[in-house]
């Protein structure tokens, strides 16, 4: 029976210790592993003999919370003799044992431990031959390229996440790869294609049924330029119509007949569906290359309209507005004096083009003011004050009138 050599601990944060109870000759062979890390003893983990043999890791050196993860074992040095004897020197009993002891060690490890991947040399077993069968009892996984010069017979199920074949490949059942990706049924023949299928030579089919993308490396053709694409451009041509039941992606796609789109169109984030014109997020923007965008029938607007322009033209007969009353200077409370009136300017025509203005005067204390020929610049009115004629005045003051005529009372 193999003596025990190493021990497996459960992490827990902490410094331990993490007893063990296998003899050793000196600190130095006891060996510790965390996660399959080799640690240095002194700078990662100490030997301690009290109250009882183990170890203990320094400070930040604490092993994570886990199973098993902490491996303490014993890897006697075996370099040189742990004793030495002169000619001549007498020959002490615990000399004997102490070498007796480190040959007995050395073989009870080799007994005793795993093989584990540290202690494997590289290319140990890569270039040796196996003569004999080799039965896996669990799973084989290879990392690496994997030669065969001769047959490989598999009698149950393999699973492969890659296999390269150069020569003649025969499976005598049915052919699954990566669950039901690529199947072919041993009774018919019949075969699945789940992704895209690569053929980069001539293929002739009766008929191509793809449920997945089909990459063909040349022109296409289908019963003679009916259905072409170019290798080069990519250029398609479809002699007949193209009939697209589900949703269809185009990019950069120019059509030079008429676009009959029987259900709703996406395109990027506006969506046309029926009468309807959307946006699937932000705001929609009407852009025209020559500065001007025109609506040929009515135009309703269901929302507010906002007009950020530096001039507004209505080219209308009749004009009615519901707001009972019209702001004049801006959307907003101004915050200076822009020394501008305020008013409206009407044209006619008086044996020549003119415009009269009724409005505020705000160069002249603020007074409603009419000017009959008027003249503005930049929202300044000049003119003379014309006259004006009124059925009955009311008047809280008359300062510097000239009255002539007329019924006054109080």
């Amino acid at each position: 029976m193999a003596t025990t050599c190493e021990v497996y601990k459960n992490g827990d944060g902490t410094e331990g210790p993490f007893t063990f109870t296998f003899p050793y000759l000196k600190d130095a062979d006891i060996k510790v592993t965390v996660d399959g890390t080799l640690k240095s003893i002194t700078t990662h983990y100490t030997i301690v003999t009290s109250p009882s043999v183990g170890i203990k890791f320094t400070s930040g050196n604490f092993p994570a919370a886990g199973t098993n993860n902490i491996r303490i074992y014993r890897d006697t040095d075996v370099d040189t003799a742990k004793k030495v004897y002169a000619a001549g020197s007498a020959i002490r009993a615990a000399d004997l044992n102490d070498n007796q002891d480190q040959l007995l060690y050395a073989l009870q490890e080799e007994q005793s431990h795993e093989i584990t991947t540290d202690r494997l040399r590289d290319k140990a077993i890569t270039s040796a031959k196996l003569d004999t069968n080799i039965d896996i009892a669990g799973t084989l996984d290879v990392t690496g390229a994997t030669d065969l010069d001769s047959t490989l017979n598999v009698d149950g199920a393999s699973t492969l996440a890659s296999l390269n074949v150069t020569g003649t490949a025969g499976i005598d059942g049915n052919l699954d790869v990566n669950t039901n990706k690529f199947t072919v049924a041993a009774s018919s023949g019949n075969t699945t294609v789940a992704g895209t299928l690569g053929v980069t030579g001539t293929t002739t089919a009766a008929a191509i049924n793809a449920s997945g993308a089909v990459g063909v490396d040349g022109d296409f053709d289908v019963n003679t330029n009916k259905f072409t694409v170019a290798s080069s451009s990519g250029n398609t041509a479809i002699a007949g119509n193209l009939d697209v039941d589900g949703a269809t992606t185009l990019d950069g796609t120019t059509v030079d007949g008429v676009l009959d789109v029987n259900g709703s169109a996406t395109i990027d984030n506006v969506q046309v569906n029926g009468n309807e014109i959307d946006t699937t997020s932000g705001g929609l923007t009407l852009d025209s290359a020559s500065g001007t965008t025109t609506v040929d029938d009515n135009l309703t607007v269901s929302g507010n309209l906002t007009v950020n322009g530096t001039t507004t033209t209505v080219n209308s007969t009749t004009i009615t507005i519901d707001d009972p009353i019209f702001t004049l200077g801006g959307d907003s409370a101004p915050g200076s004096d822009d020394n501008k009136d305020r008013g409206i300017l009407g044209q006619y025509y008086d044996s020549s083009a003119k415009k009269m203005f009724f409005g505020m005067d705000d160069s002249n204390s603020h007074r409603f003011t009419y000017i009959p020929v008027a003249t503005e610049s930049t929202g300044v009115i000049s003119g003379s004050v014309g006259d004006c004629q009124f059925g009955t005045g009311y008047f809280t003051a008359i300062s510097g009138a000239t009255i002539d005529g007329g019924t006054f009372s109080d």
